[in-house]
């Protein structure tokens, strides 16, 4: 995975672990308007679902990780972000191609946050400004407080969808997730087409499972030792 890819996701990560009291949306003066206020309240709330799930004792790291992928499922919109992923390439896909491929990246993006969450939980974020954007997008913007990321500026960007408010895009420091990802998978696309991409997606997801059922089995009491205790 691209450096920069890689931050990206341990930054936003750290951010949705632990709100900070959240500054003014606006200036002094100049009121919120309710699409900011809302979206504000997304990652908010965001952040308390994870701290949630980091904070029970007694889950096993493999149903830890499977509750905060549920979280990654219902907090972004996953199918406009892996459309706004592919750019000009999703005309290259026929409409079967463009349903396997969502299928797989839902998959994948849910697995590659839900995995890194499980590893933050002290952090704390101020989420101090909401500004509408084009499109009807509401950007919200947060500064990373304490650790080695302190003062690191991390932008969400929100669209509504069927009245919800979800993620479709992060920045760190003016890097985008979406556009990194559209960079890789506009070079495997280039070389070796559409189906090159859903294997890669299909084989990395298969992958995932692979490790994640390996950590439950390692984790589960075999019946003797189960006797035992």
């Amino acid at each position: 995975m691209h450096t920069a890819a890689a931050r990206i996701a341990l930054l936003s990560l750290l951010l949705l672990c632990a709100a900070a009291p959240a500054a003014s949306a606006k200036k002094a003066g100049v009121a919120a308007t309710a699409t900011e206020v809302a979206a504000r309240a997304v990652i908010s709330t965001t952040a308390d679902e994870v701290l949630a799930v980091l904070r029970t004792s007694g889950l096993s790291n493999g149903q830890r990780l499977e509750k905060l992928e549920k979280i990654v499922y219902v907090r972004f919109n996953l199918p406009t972000m892996s459309r706004l992923v592919l750019g000009k390439k999703w005309r290259a896909f026929s409409s079967a191609q463009r349903d396997t491929y969502i299928t797989e990246f839902i998959d994948y993006i849910s697995i590659y946050y839900g995995s890194r969450l499980d590893s933050y939980a002290e952090e704390d974020v101020e989420v101090f400004k909401a500004k509408d954007r084009p499109r009807g997008d509401v950007q919200v913007s947060t500064r990373m407080v304490g650790g080695q990321a302190n003062g690191v500026l991390v932008d969400y960007r929100l669209r509504l969808d069927s009245g919800e408010w979800k993620i479709i895009d992060v920045t760190i420091e003016h890097i985008s997730l979406v556009k990194n990802f559209r960079e890789q998978f506009s070079e495997v696309v280039k070389r070796e087409g559409p189906e090159g991409l859903i294997r890669s997606l299909r084989l990395k997801n298969r992958q995932h499972e692979e490790r994640k059922g390996a950590v439950i089995a390692e984790q589960t009491p075999q019946p003797e030792e189960a006797a035992t205790r």
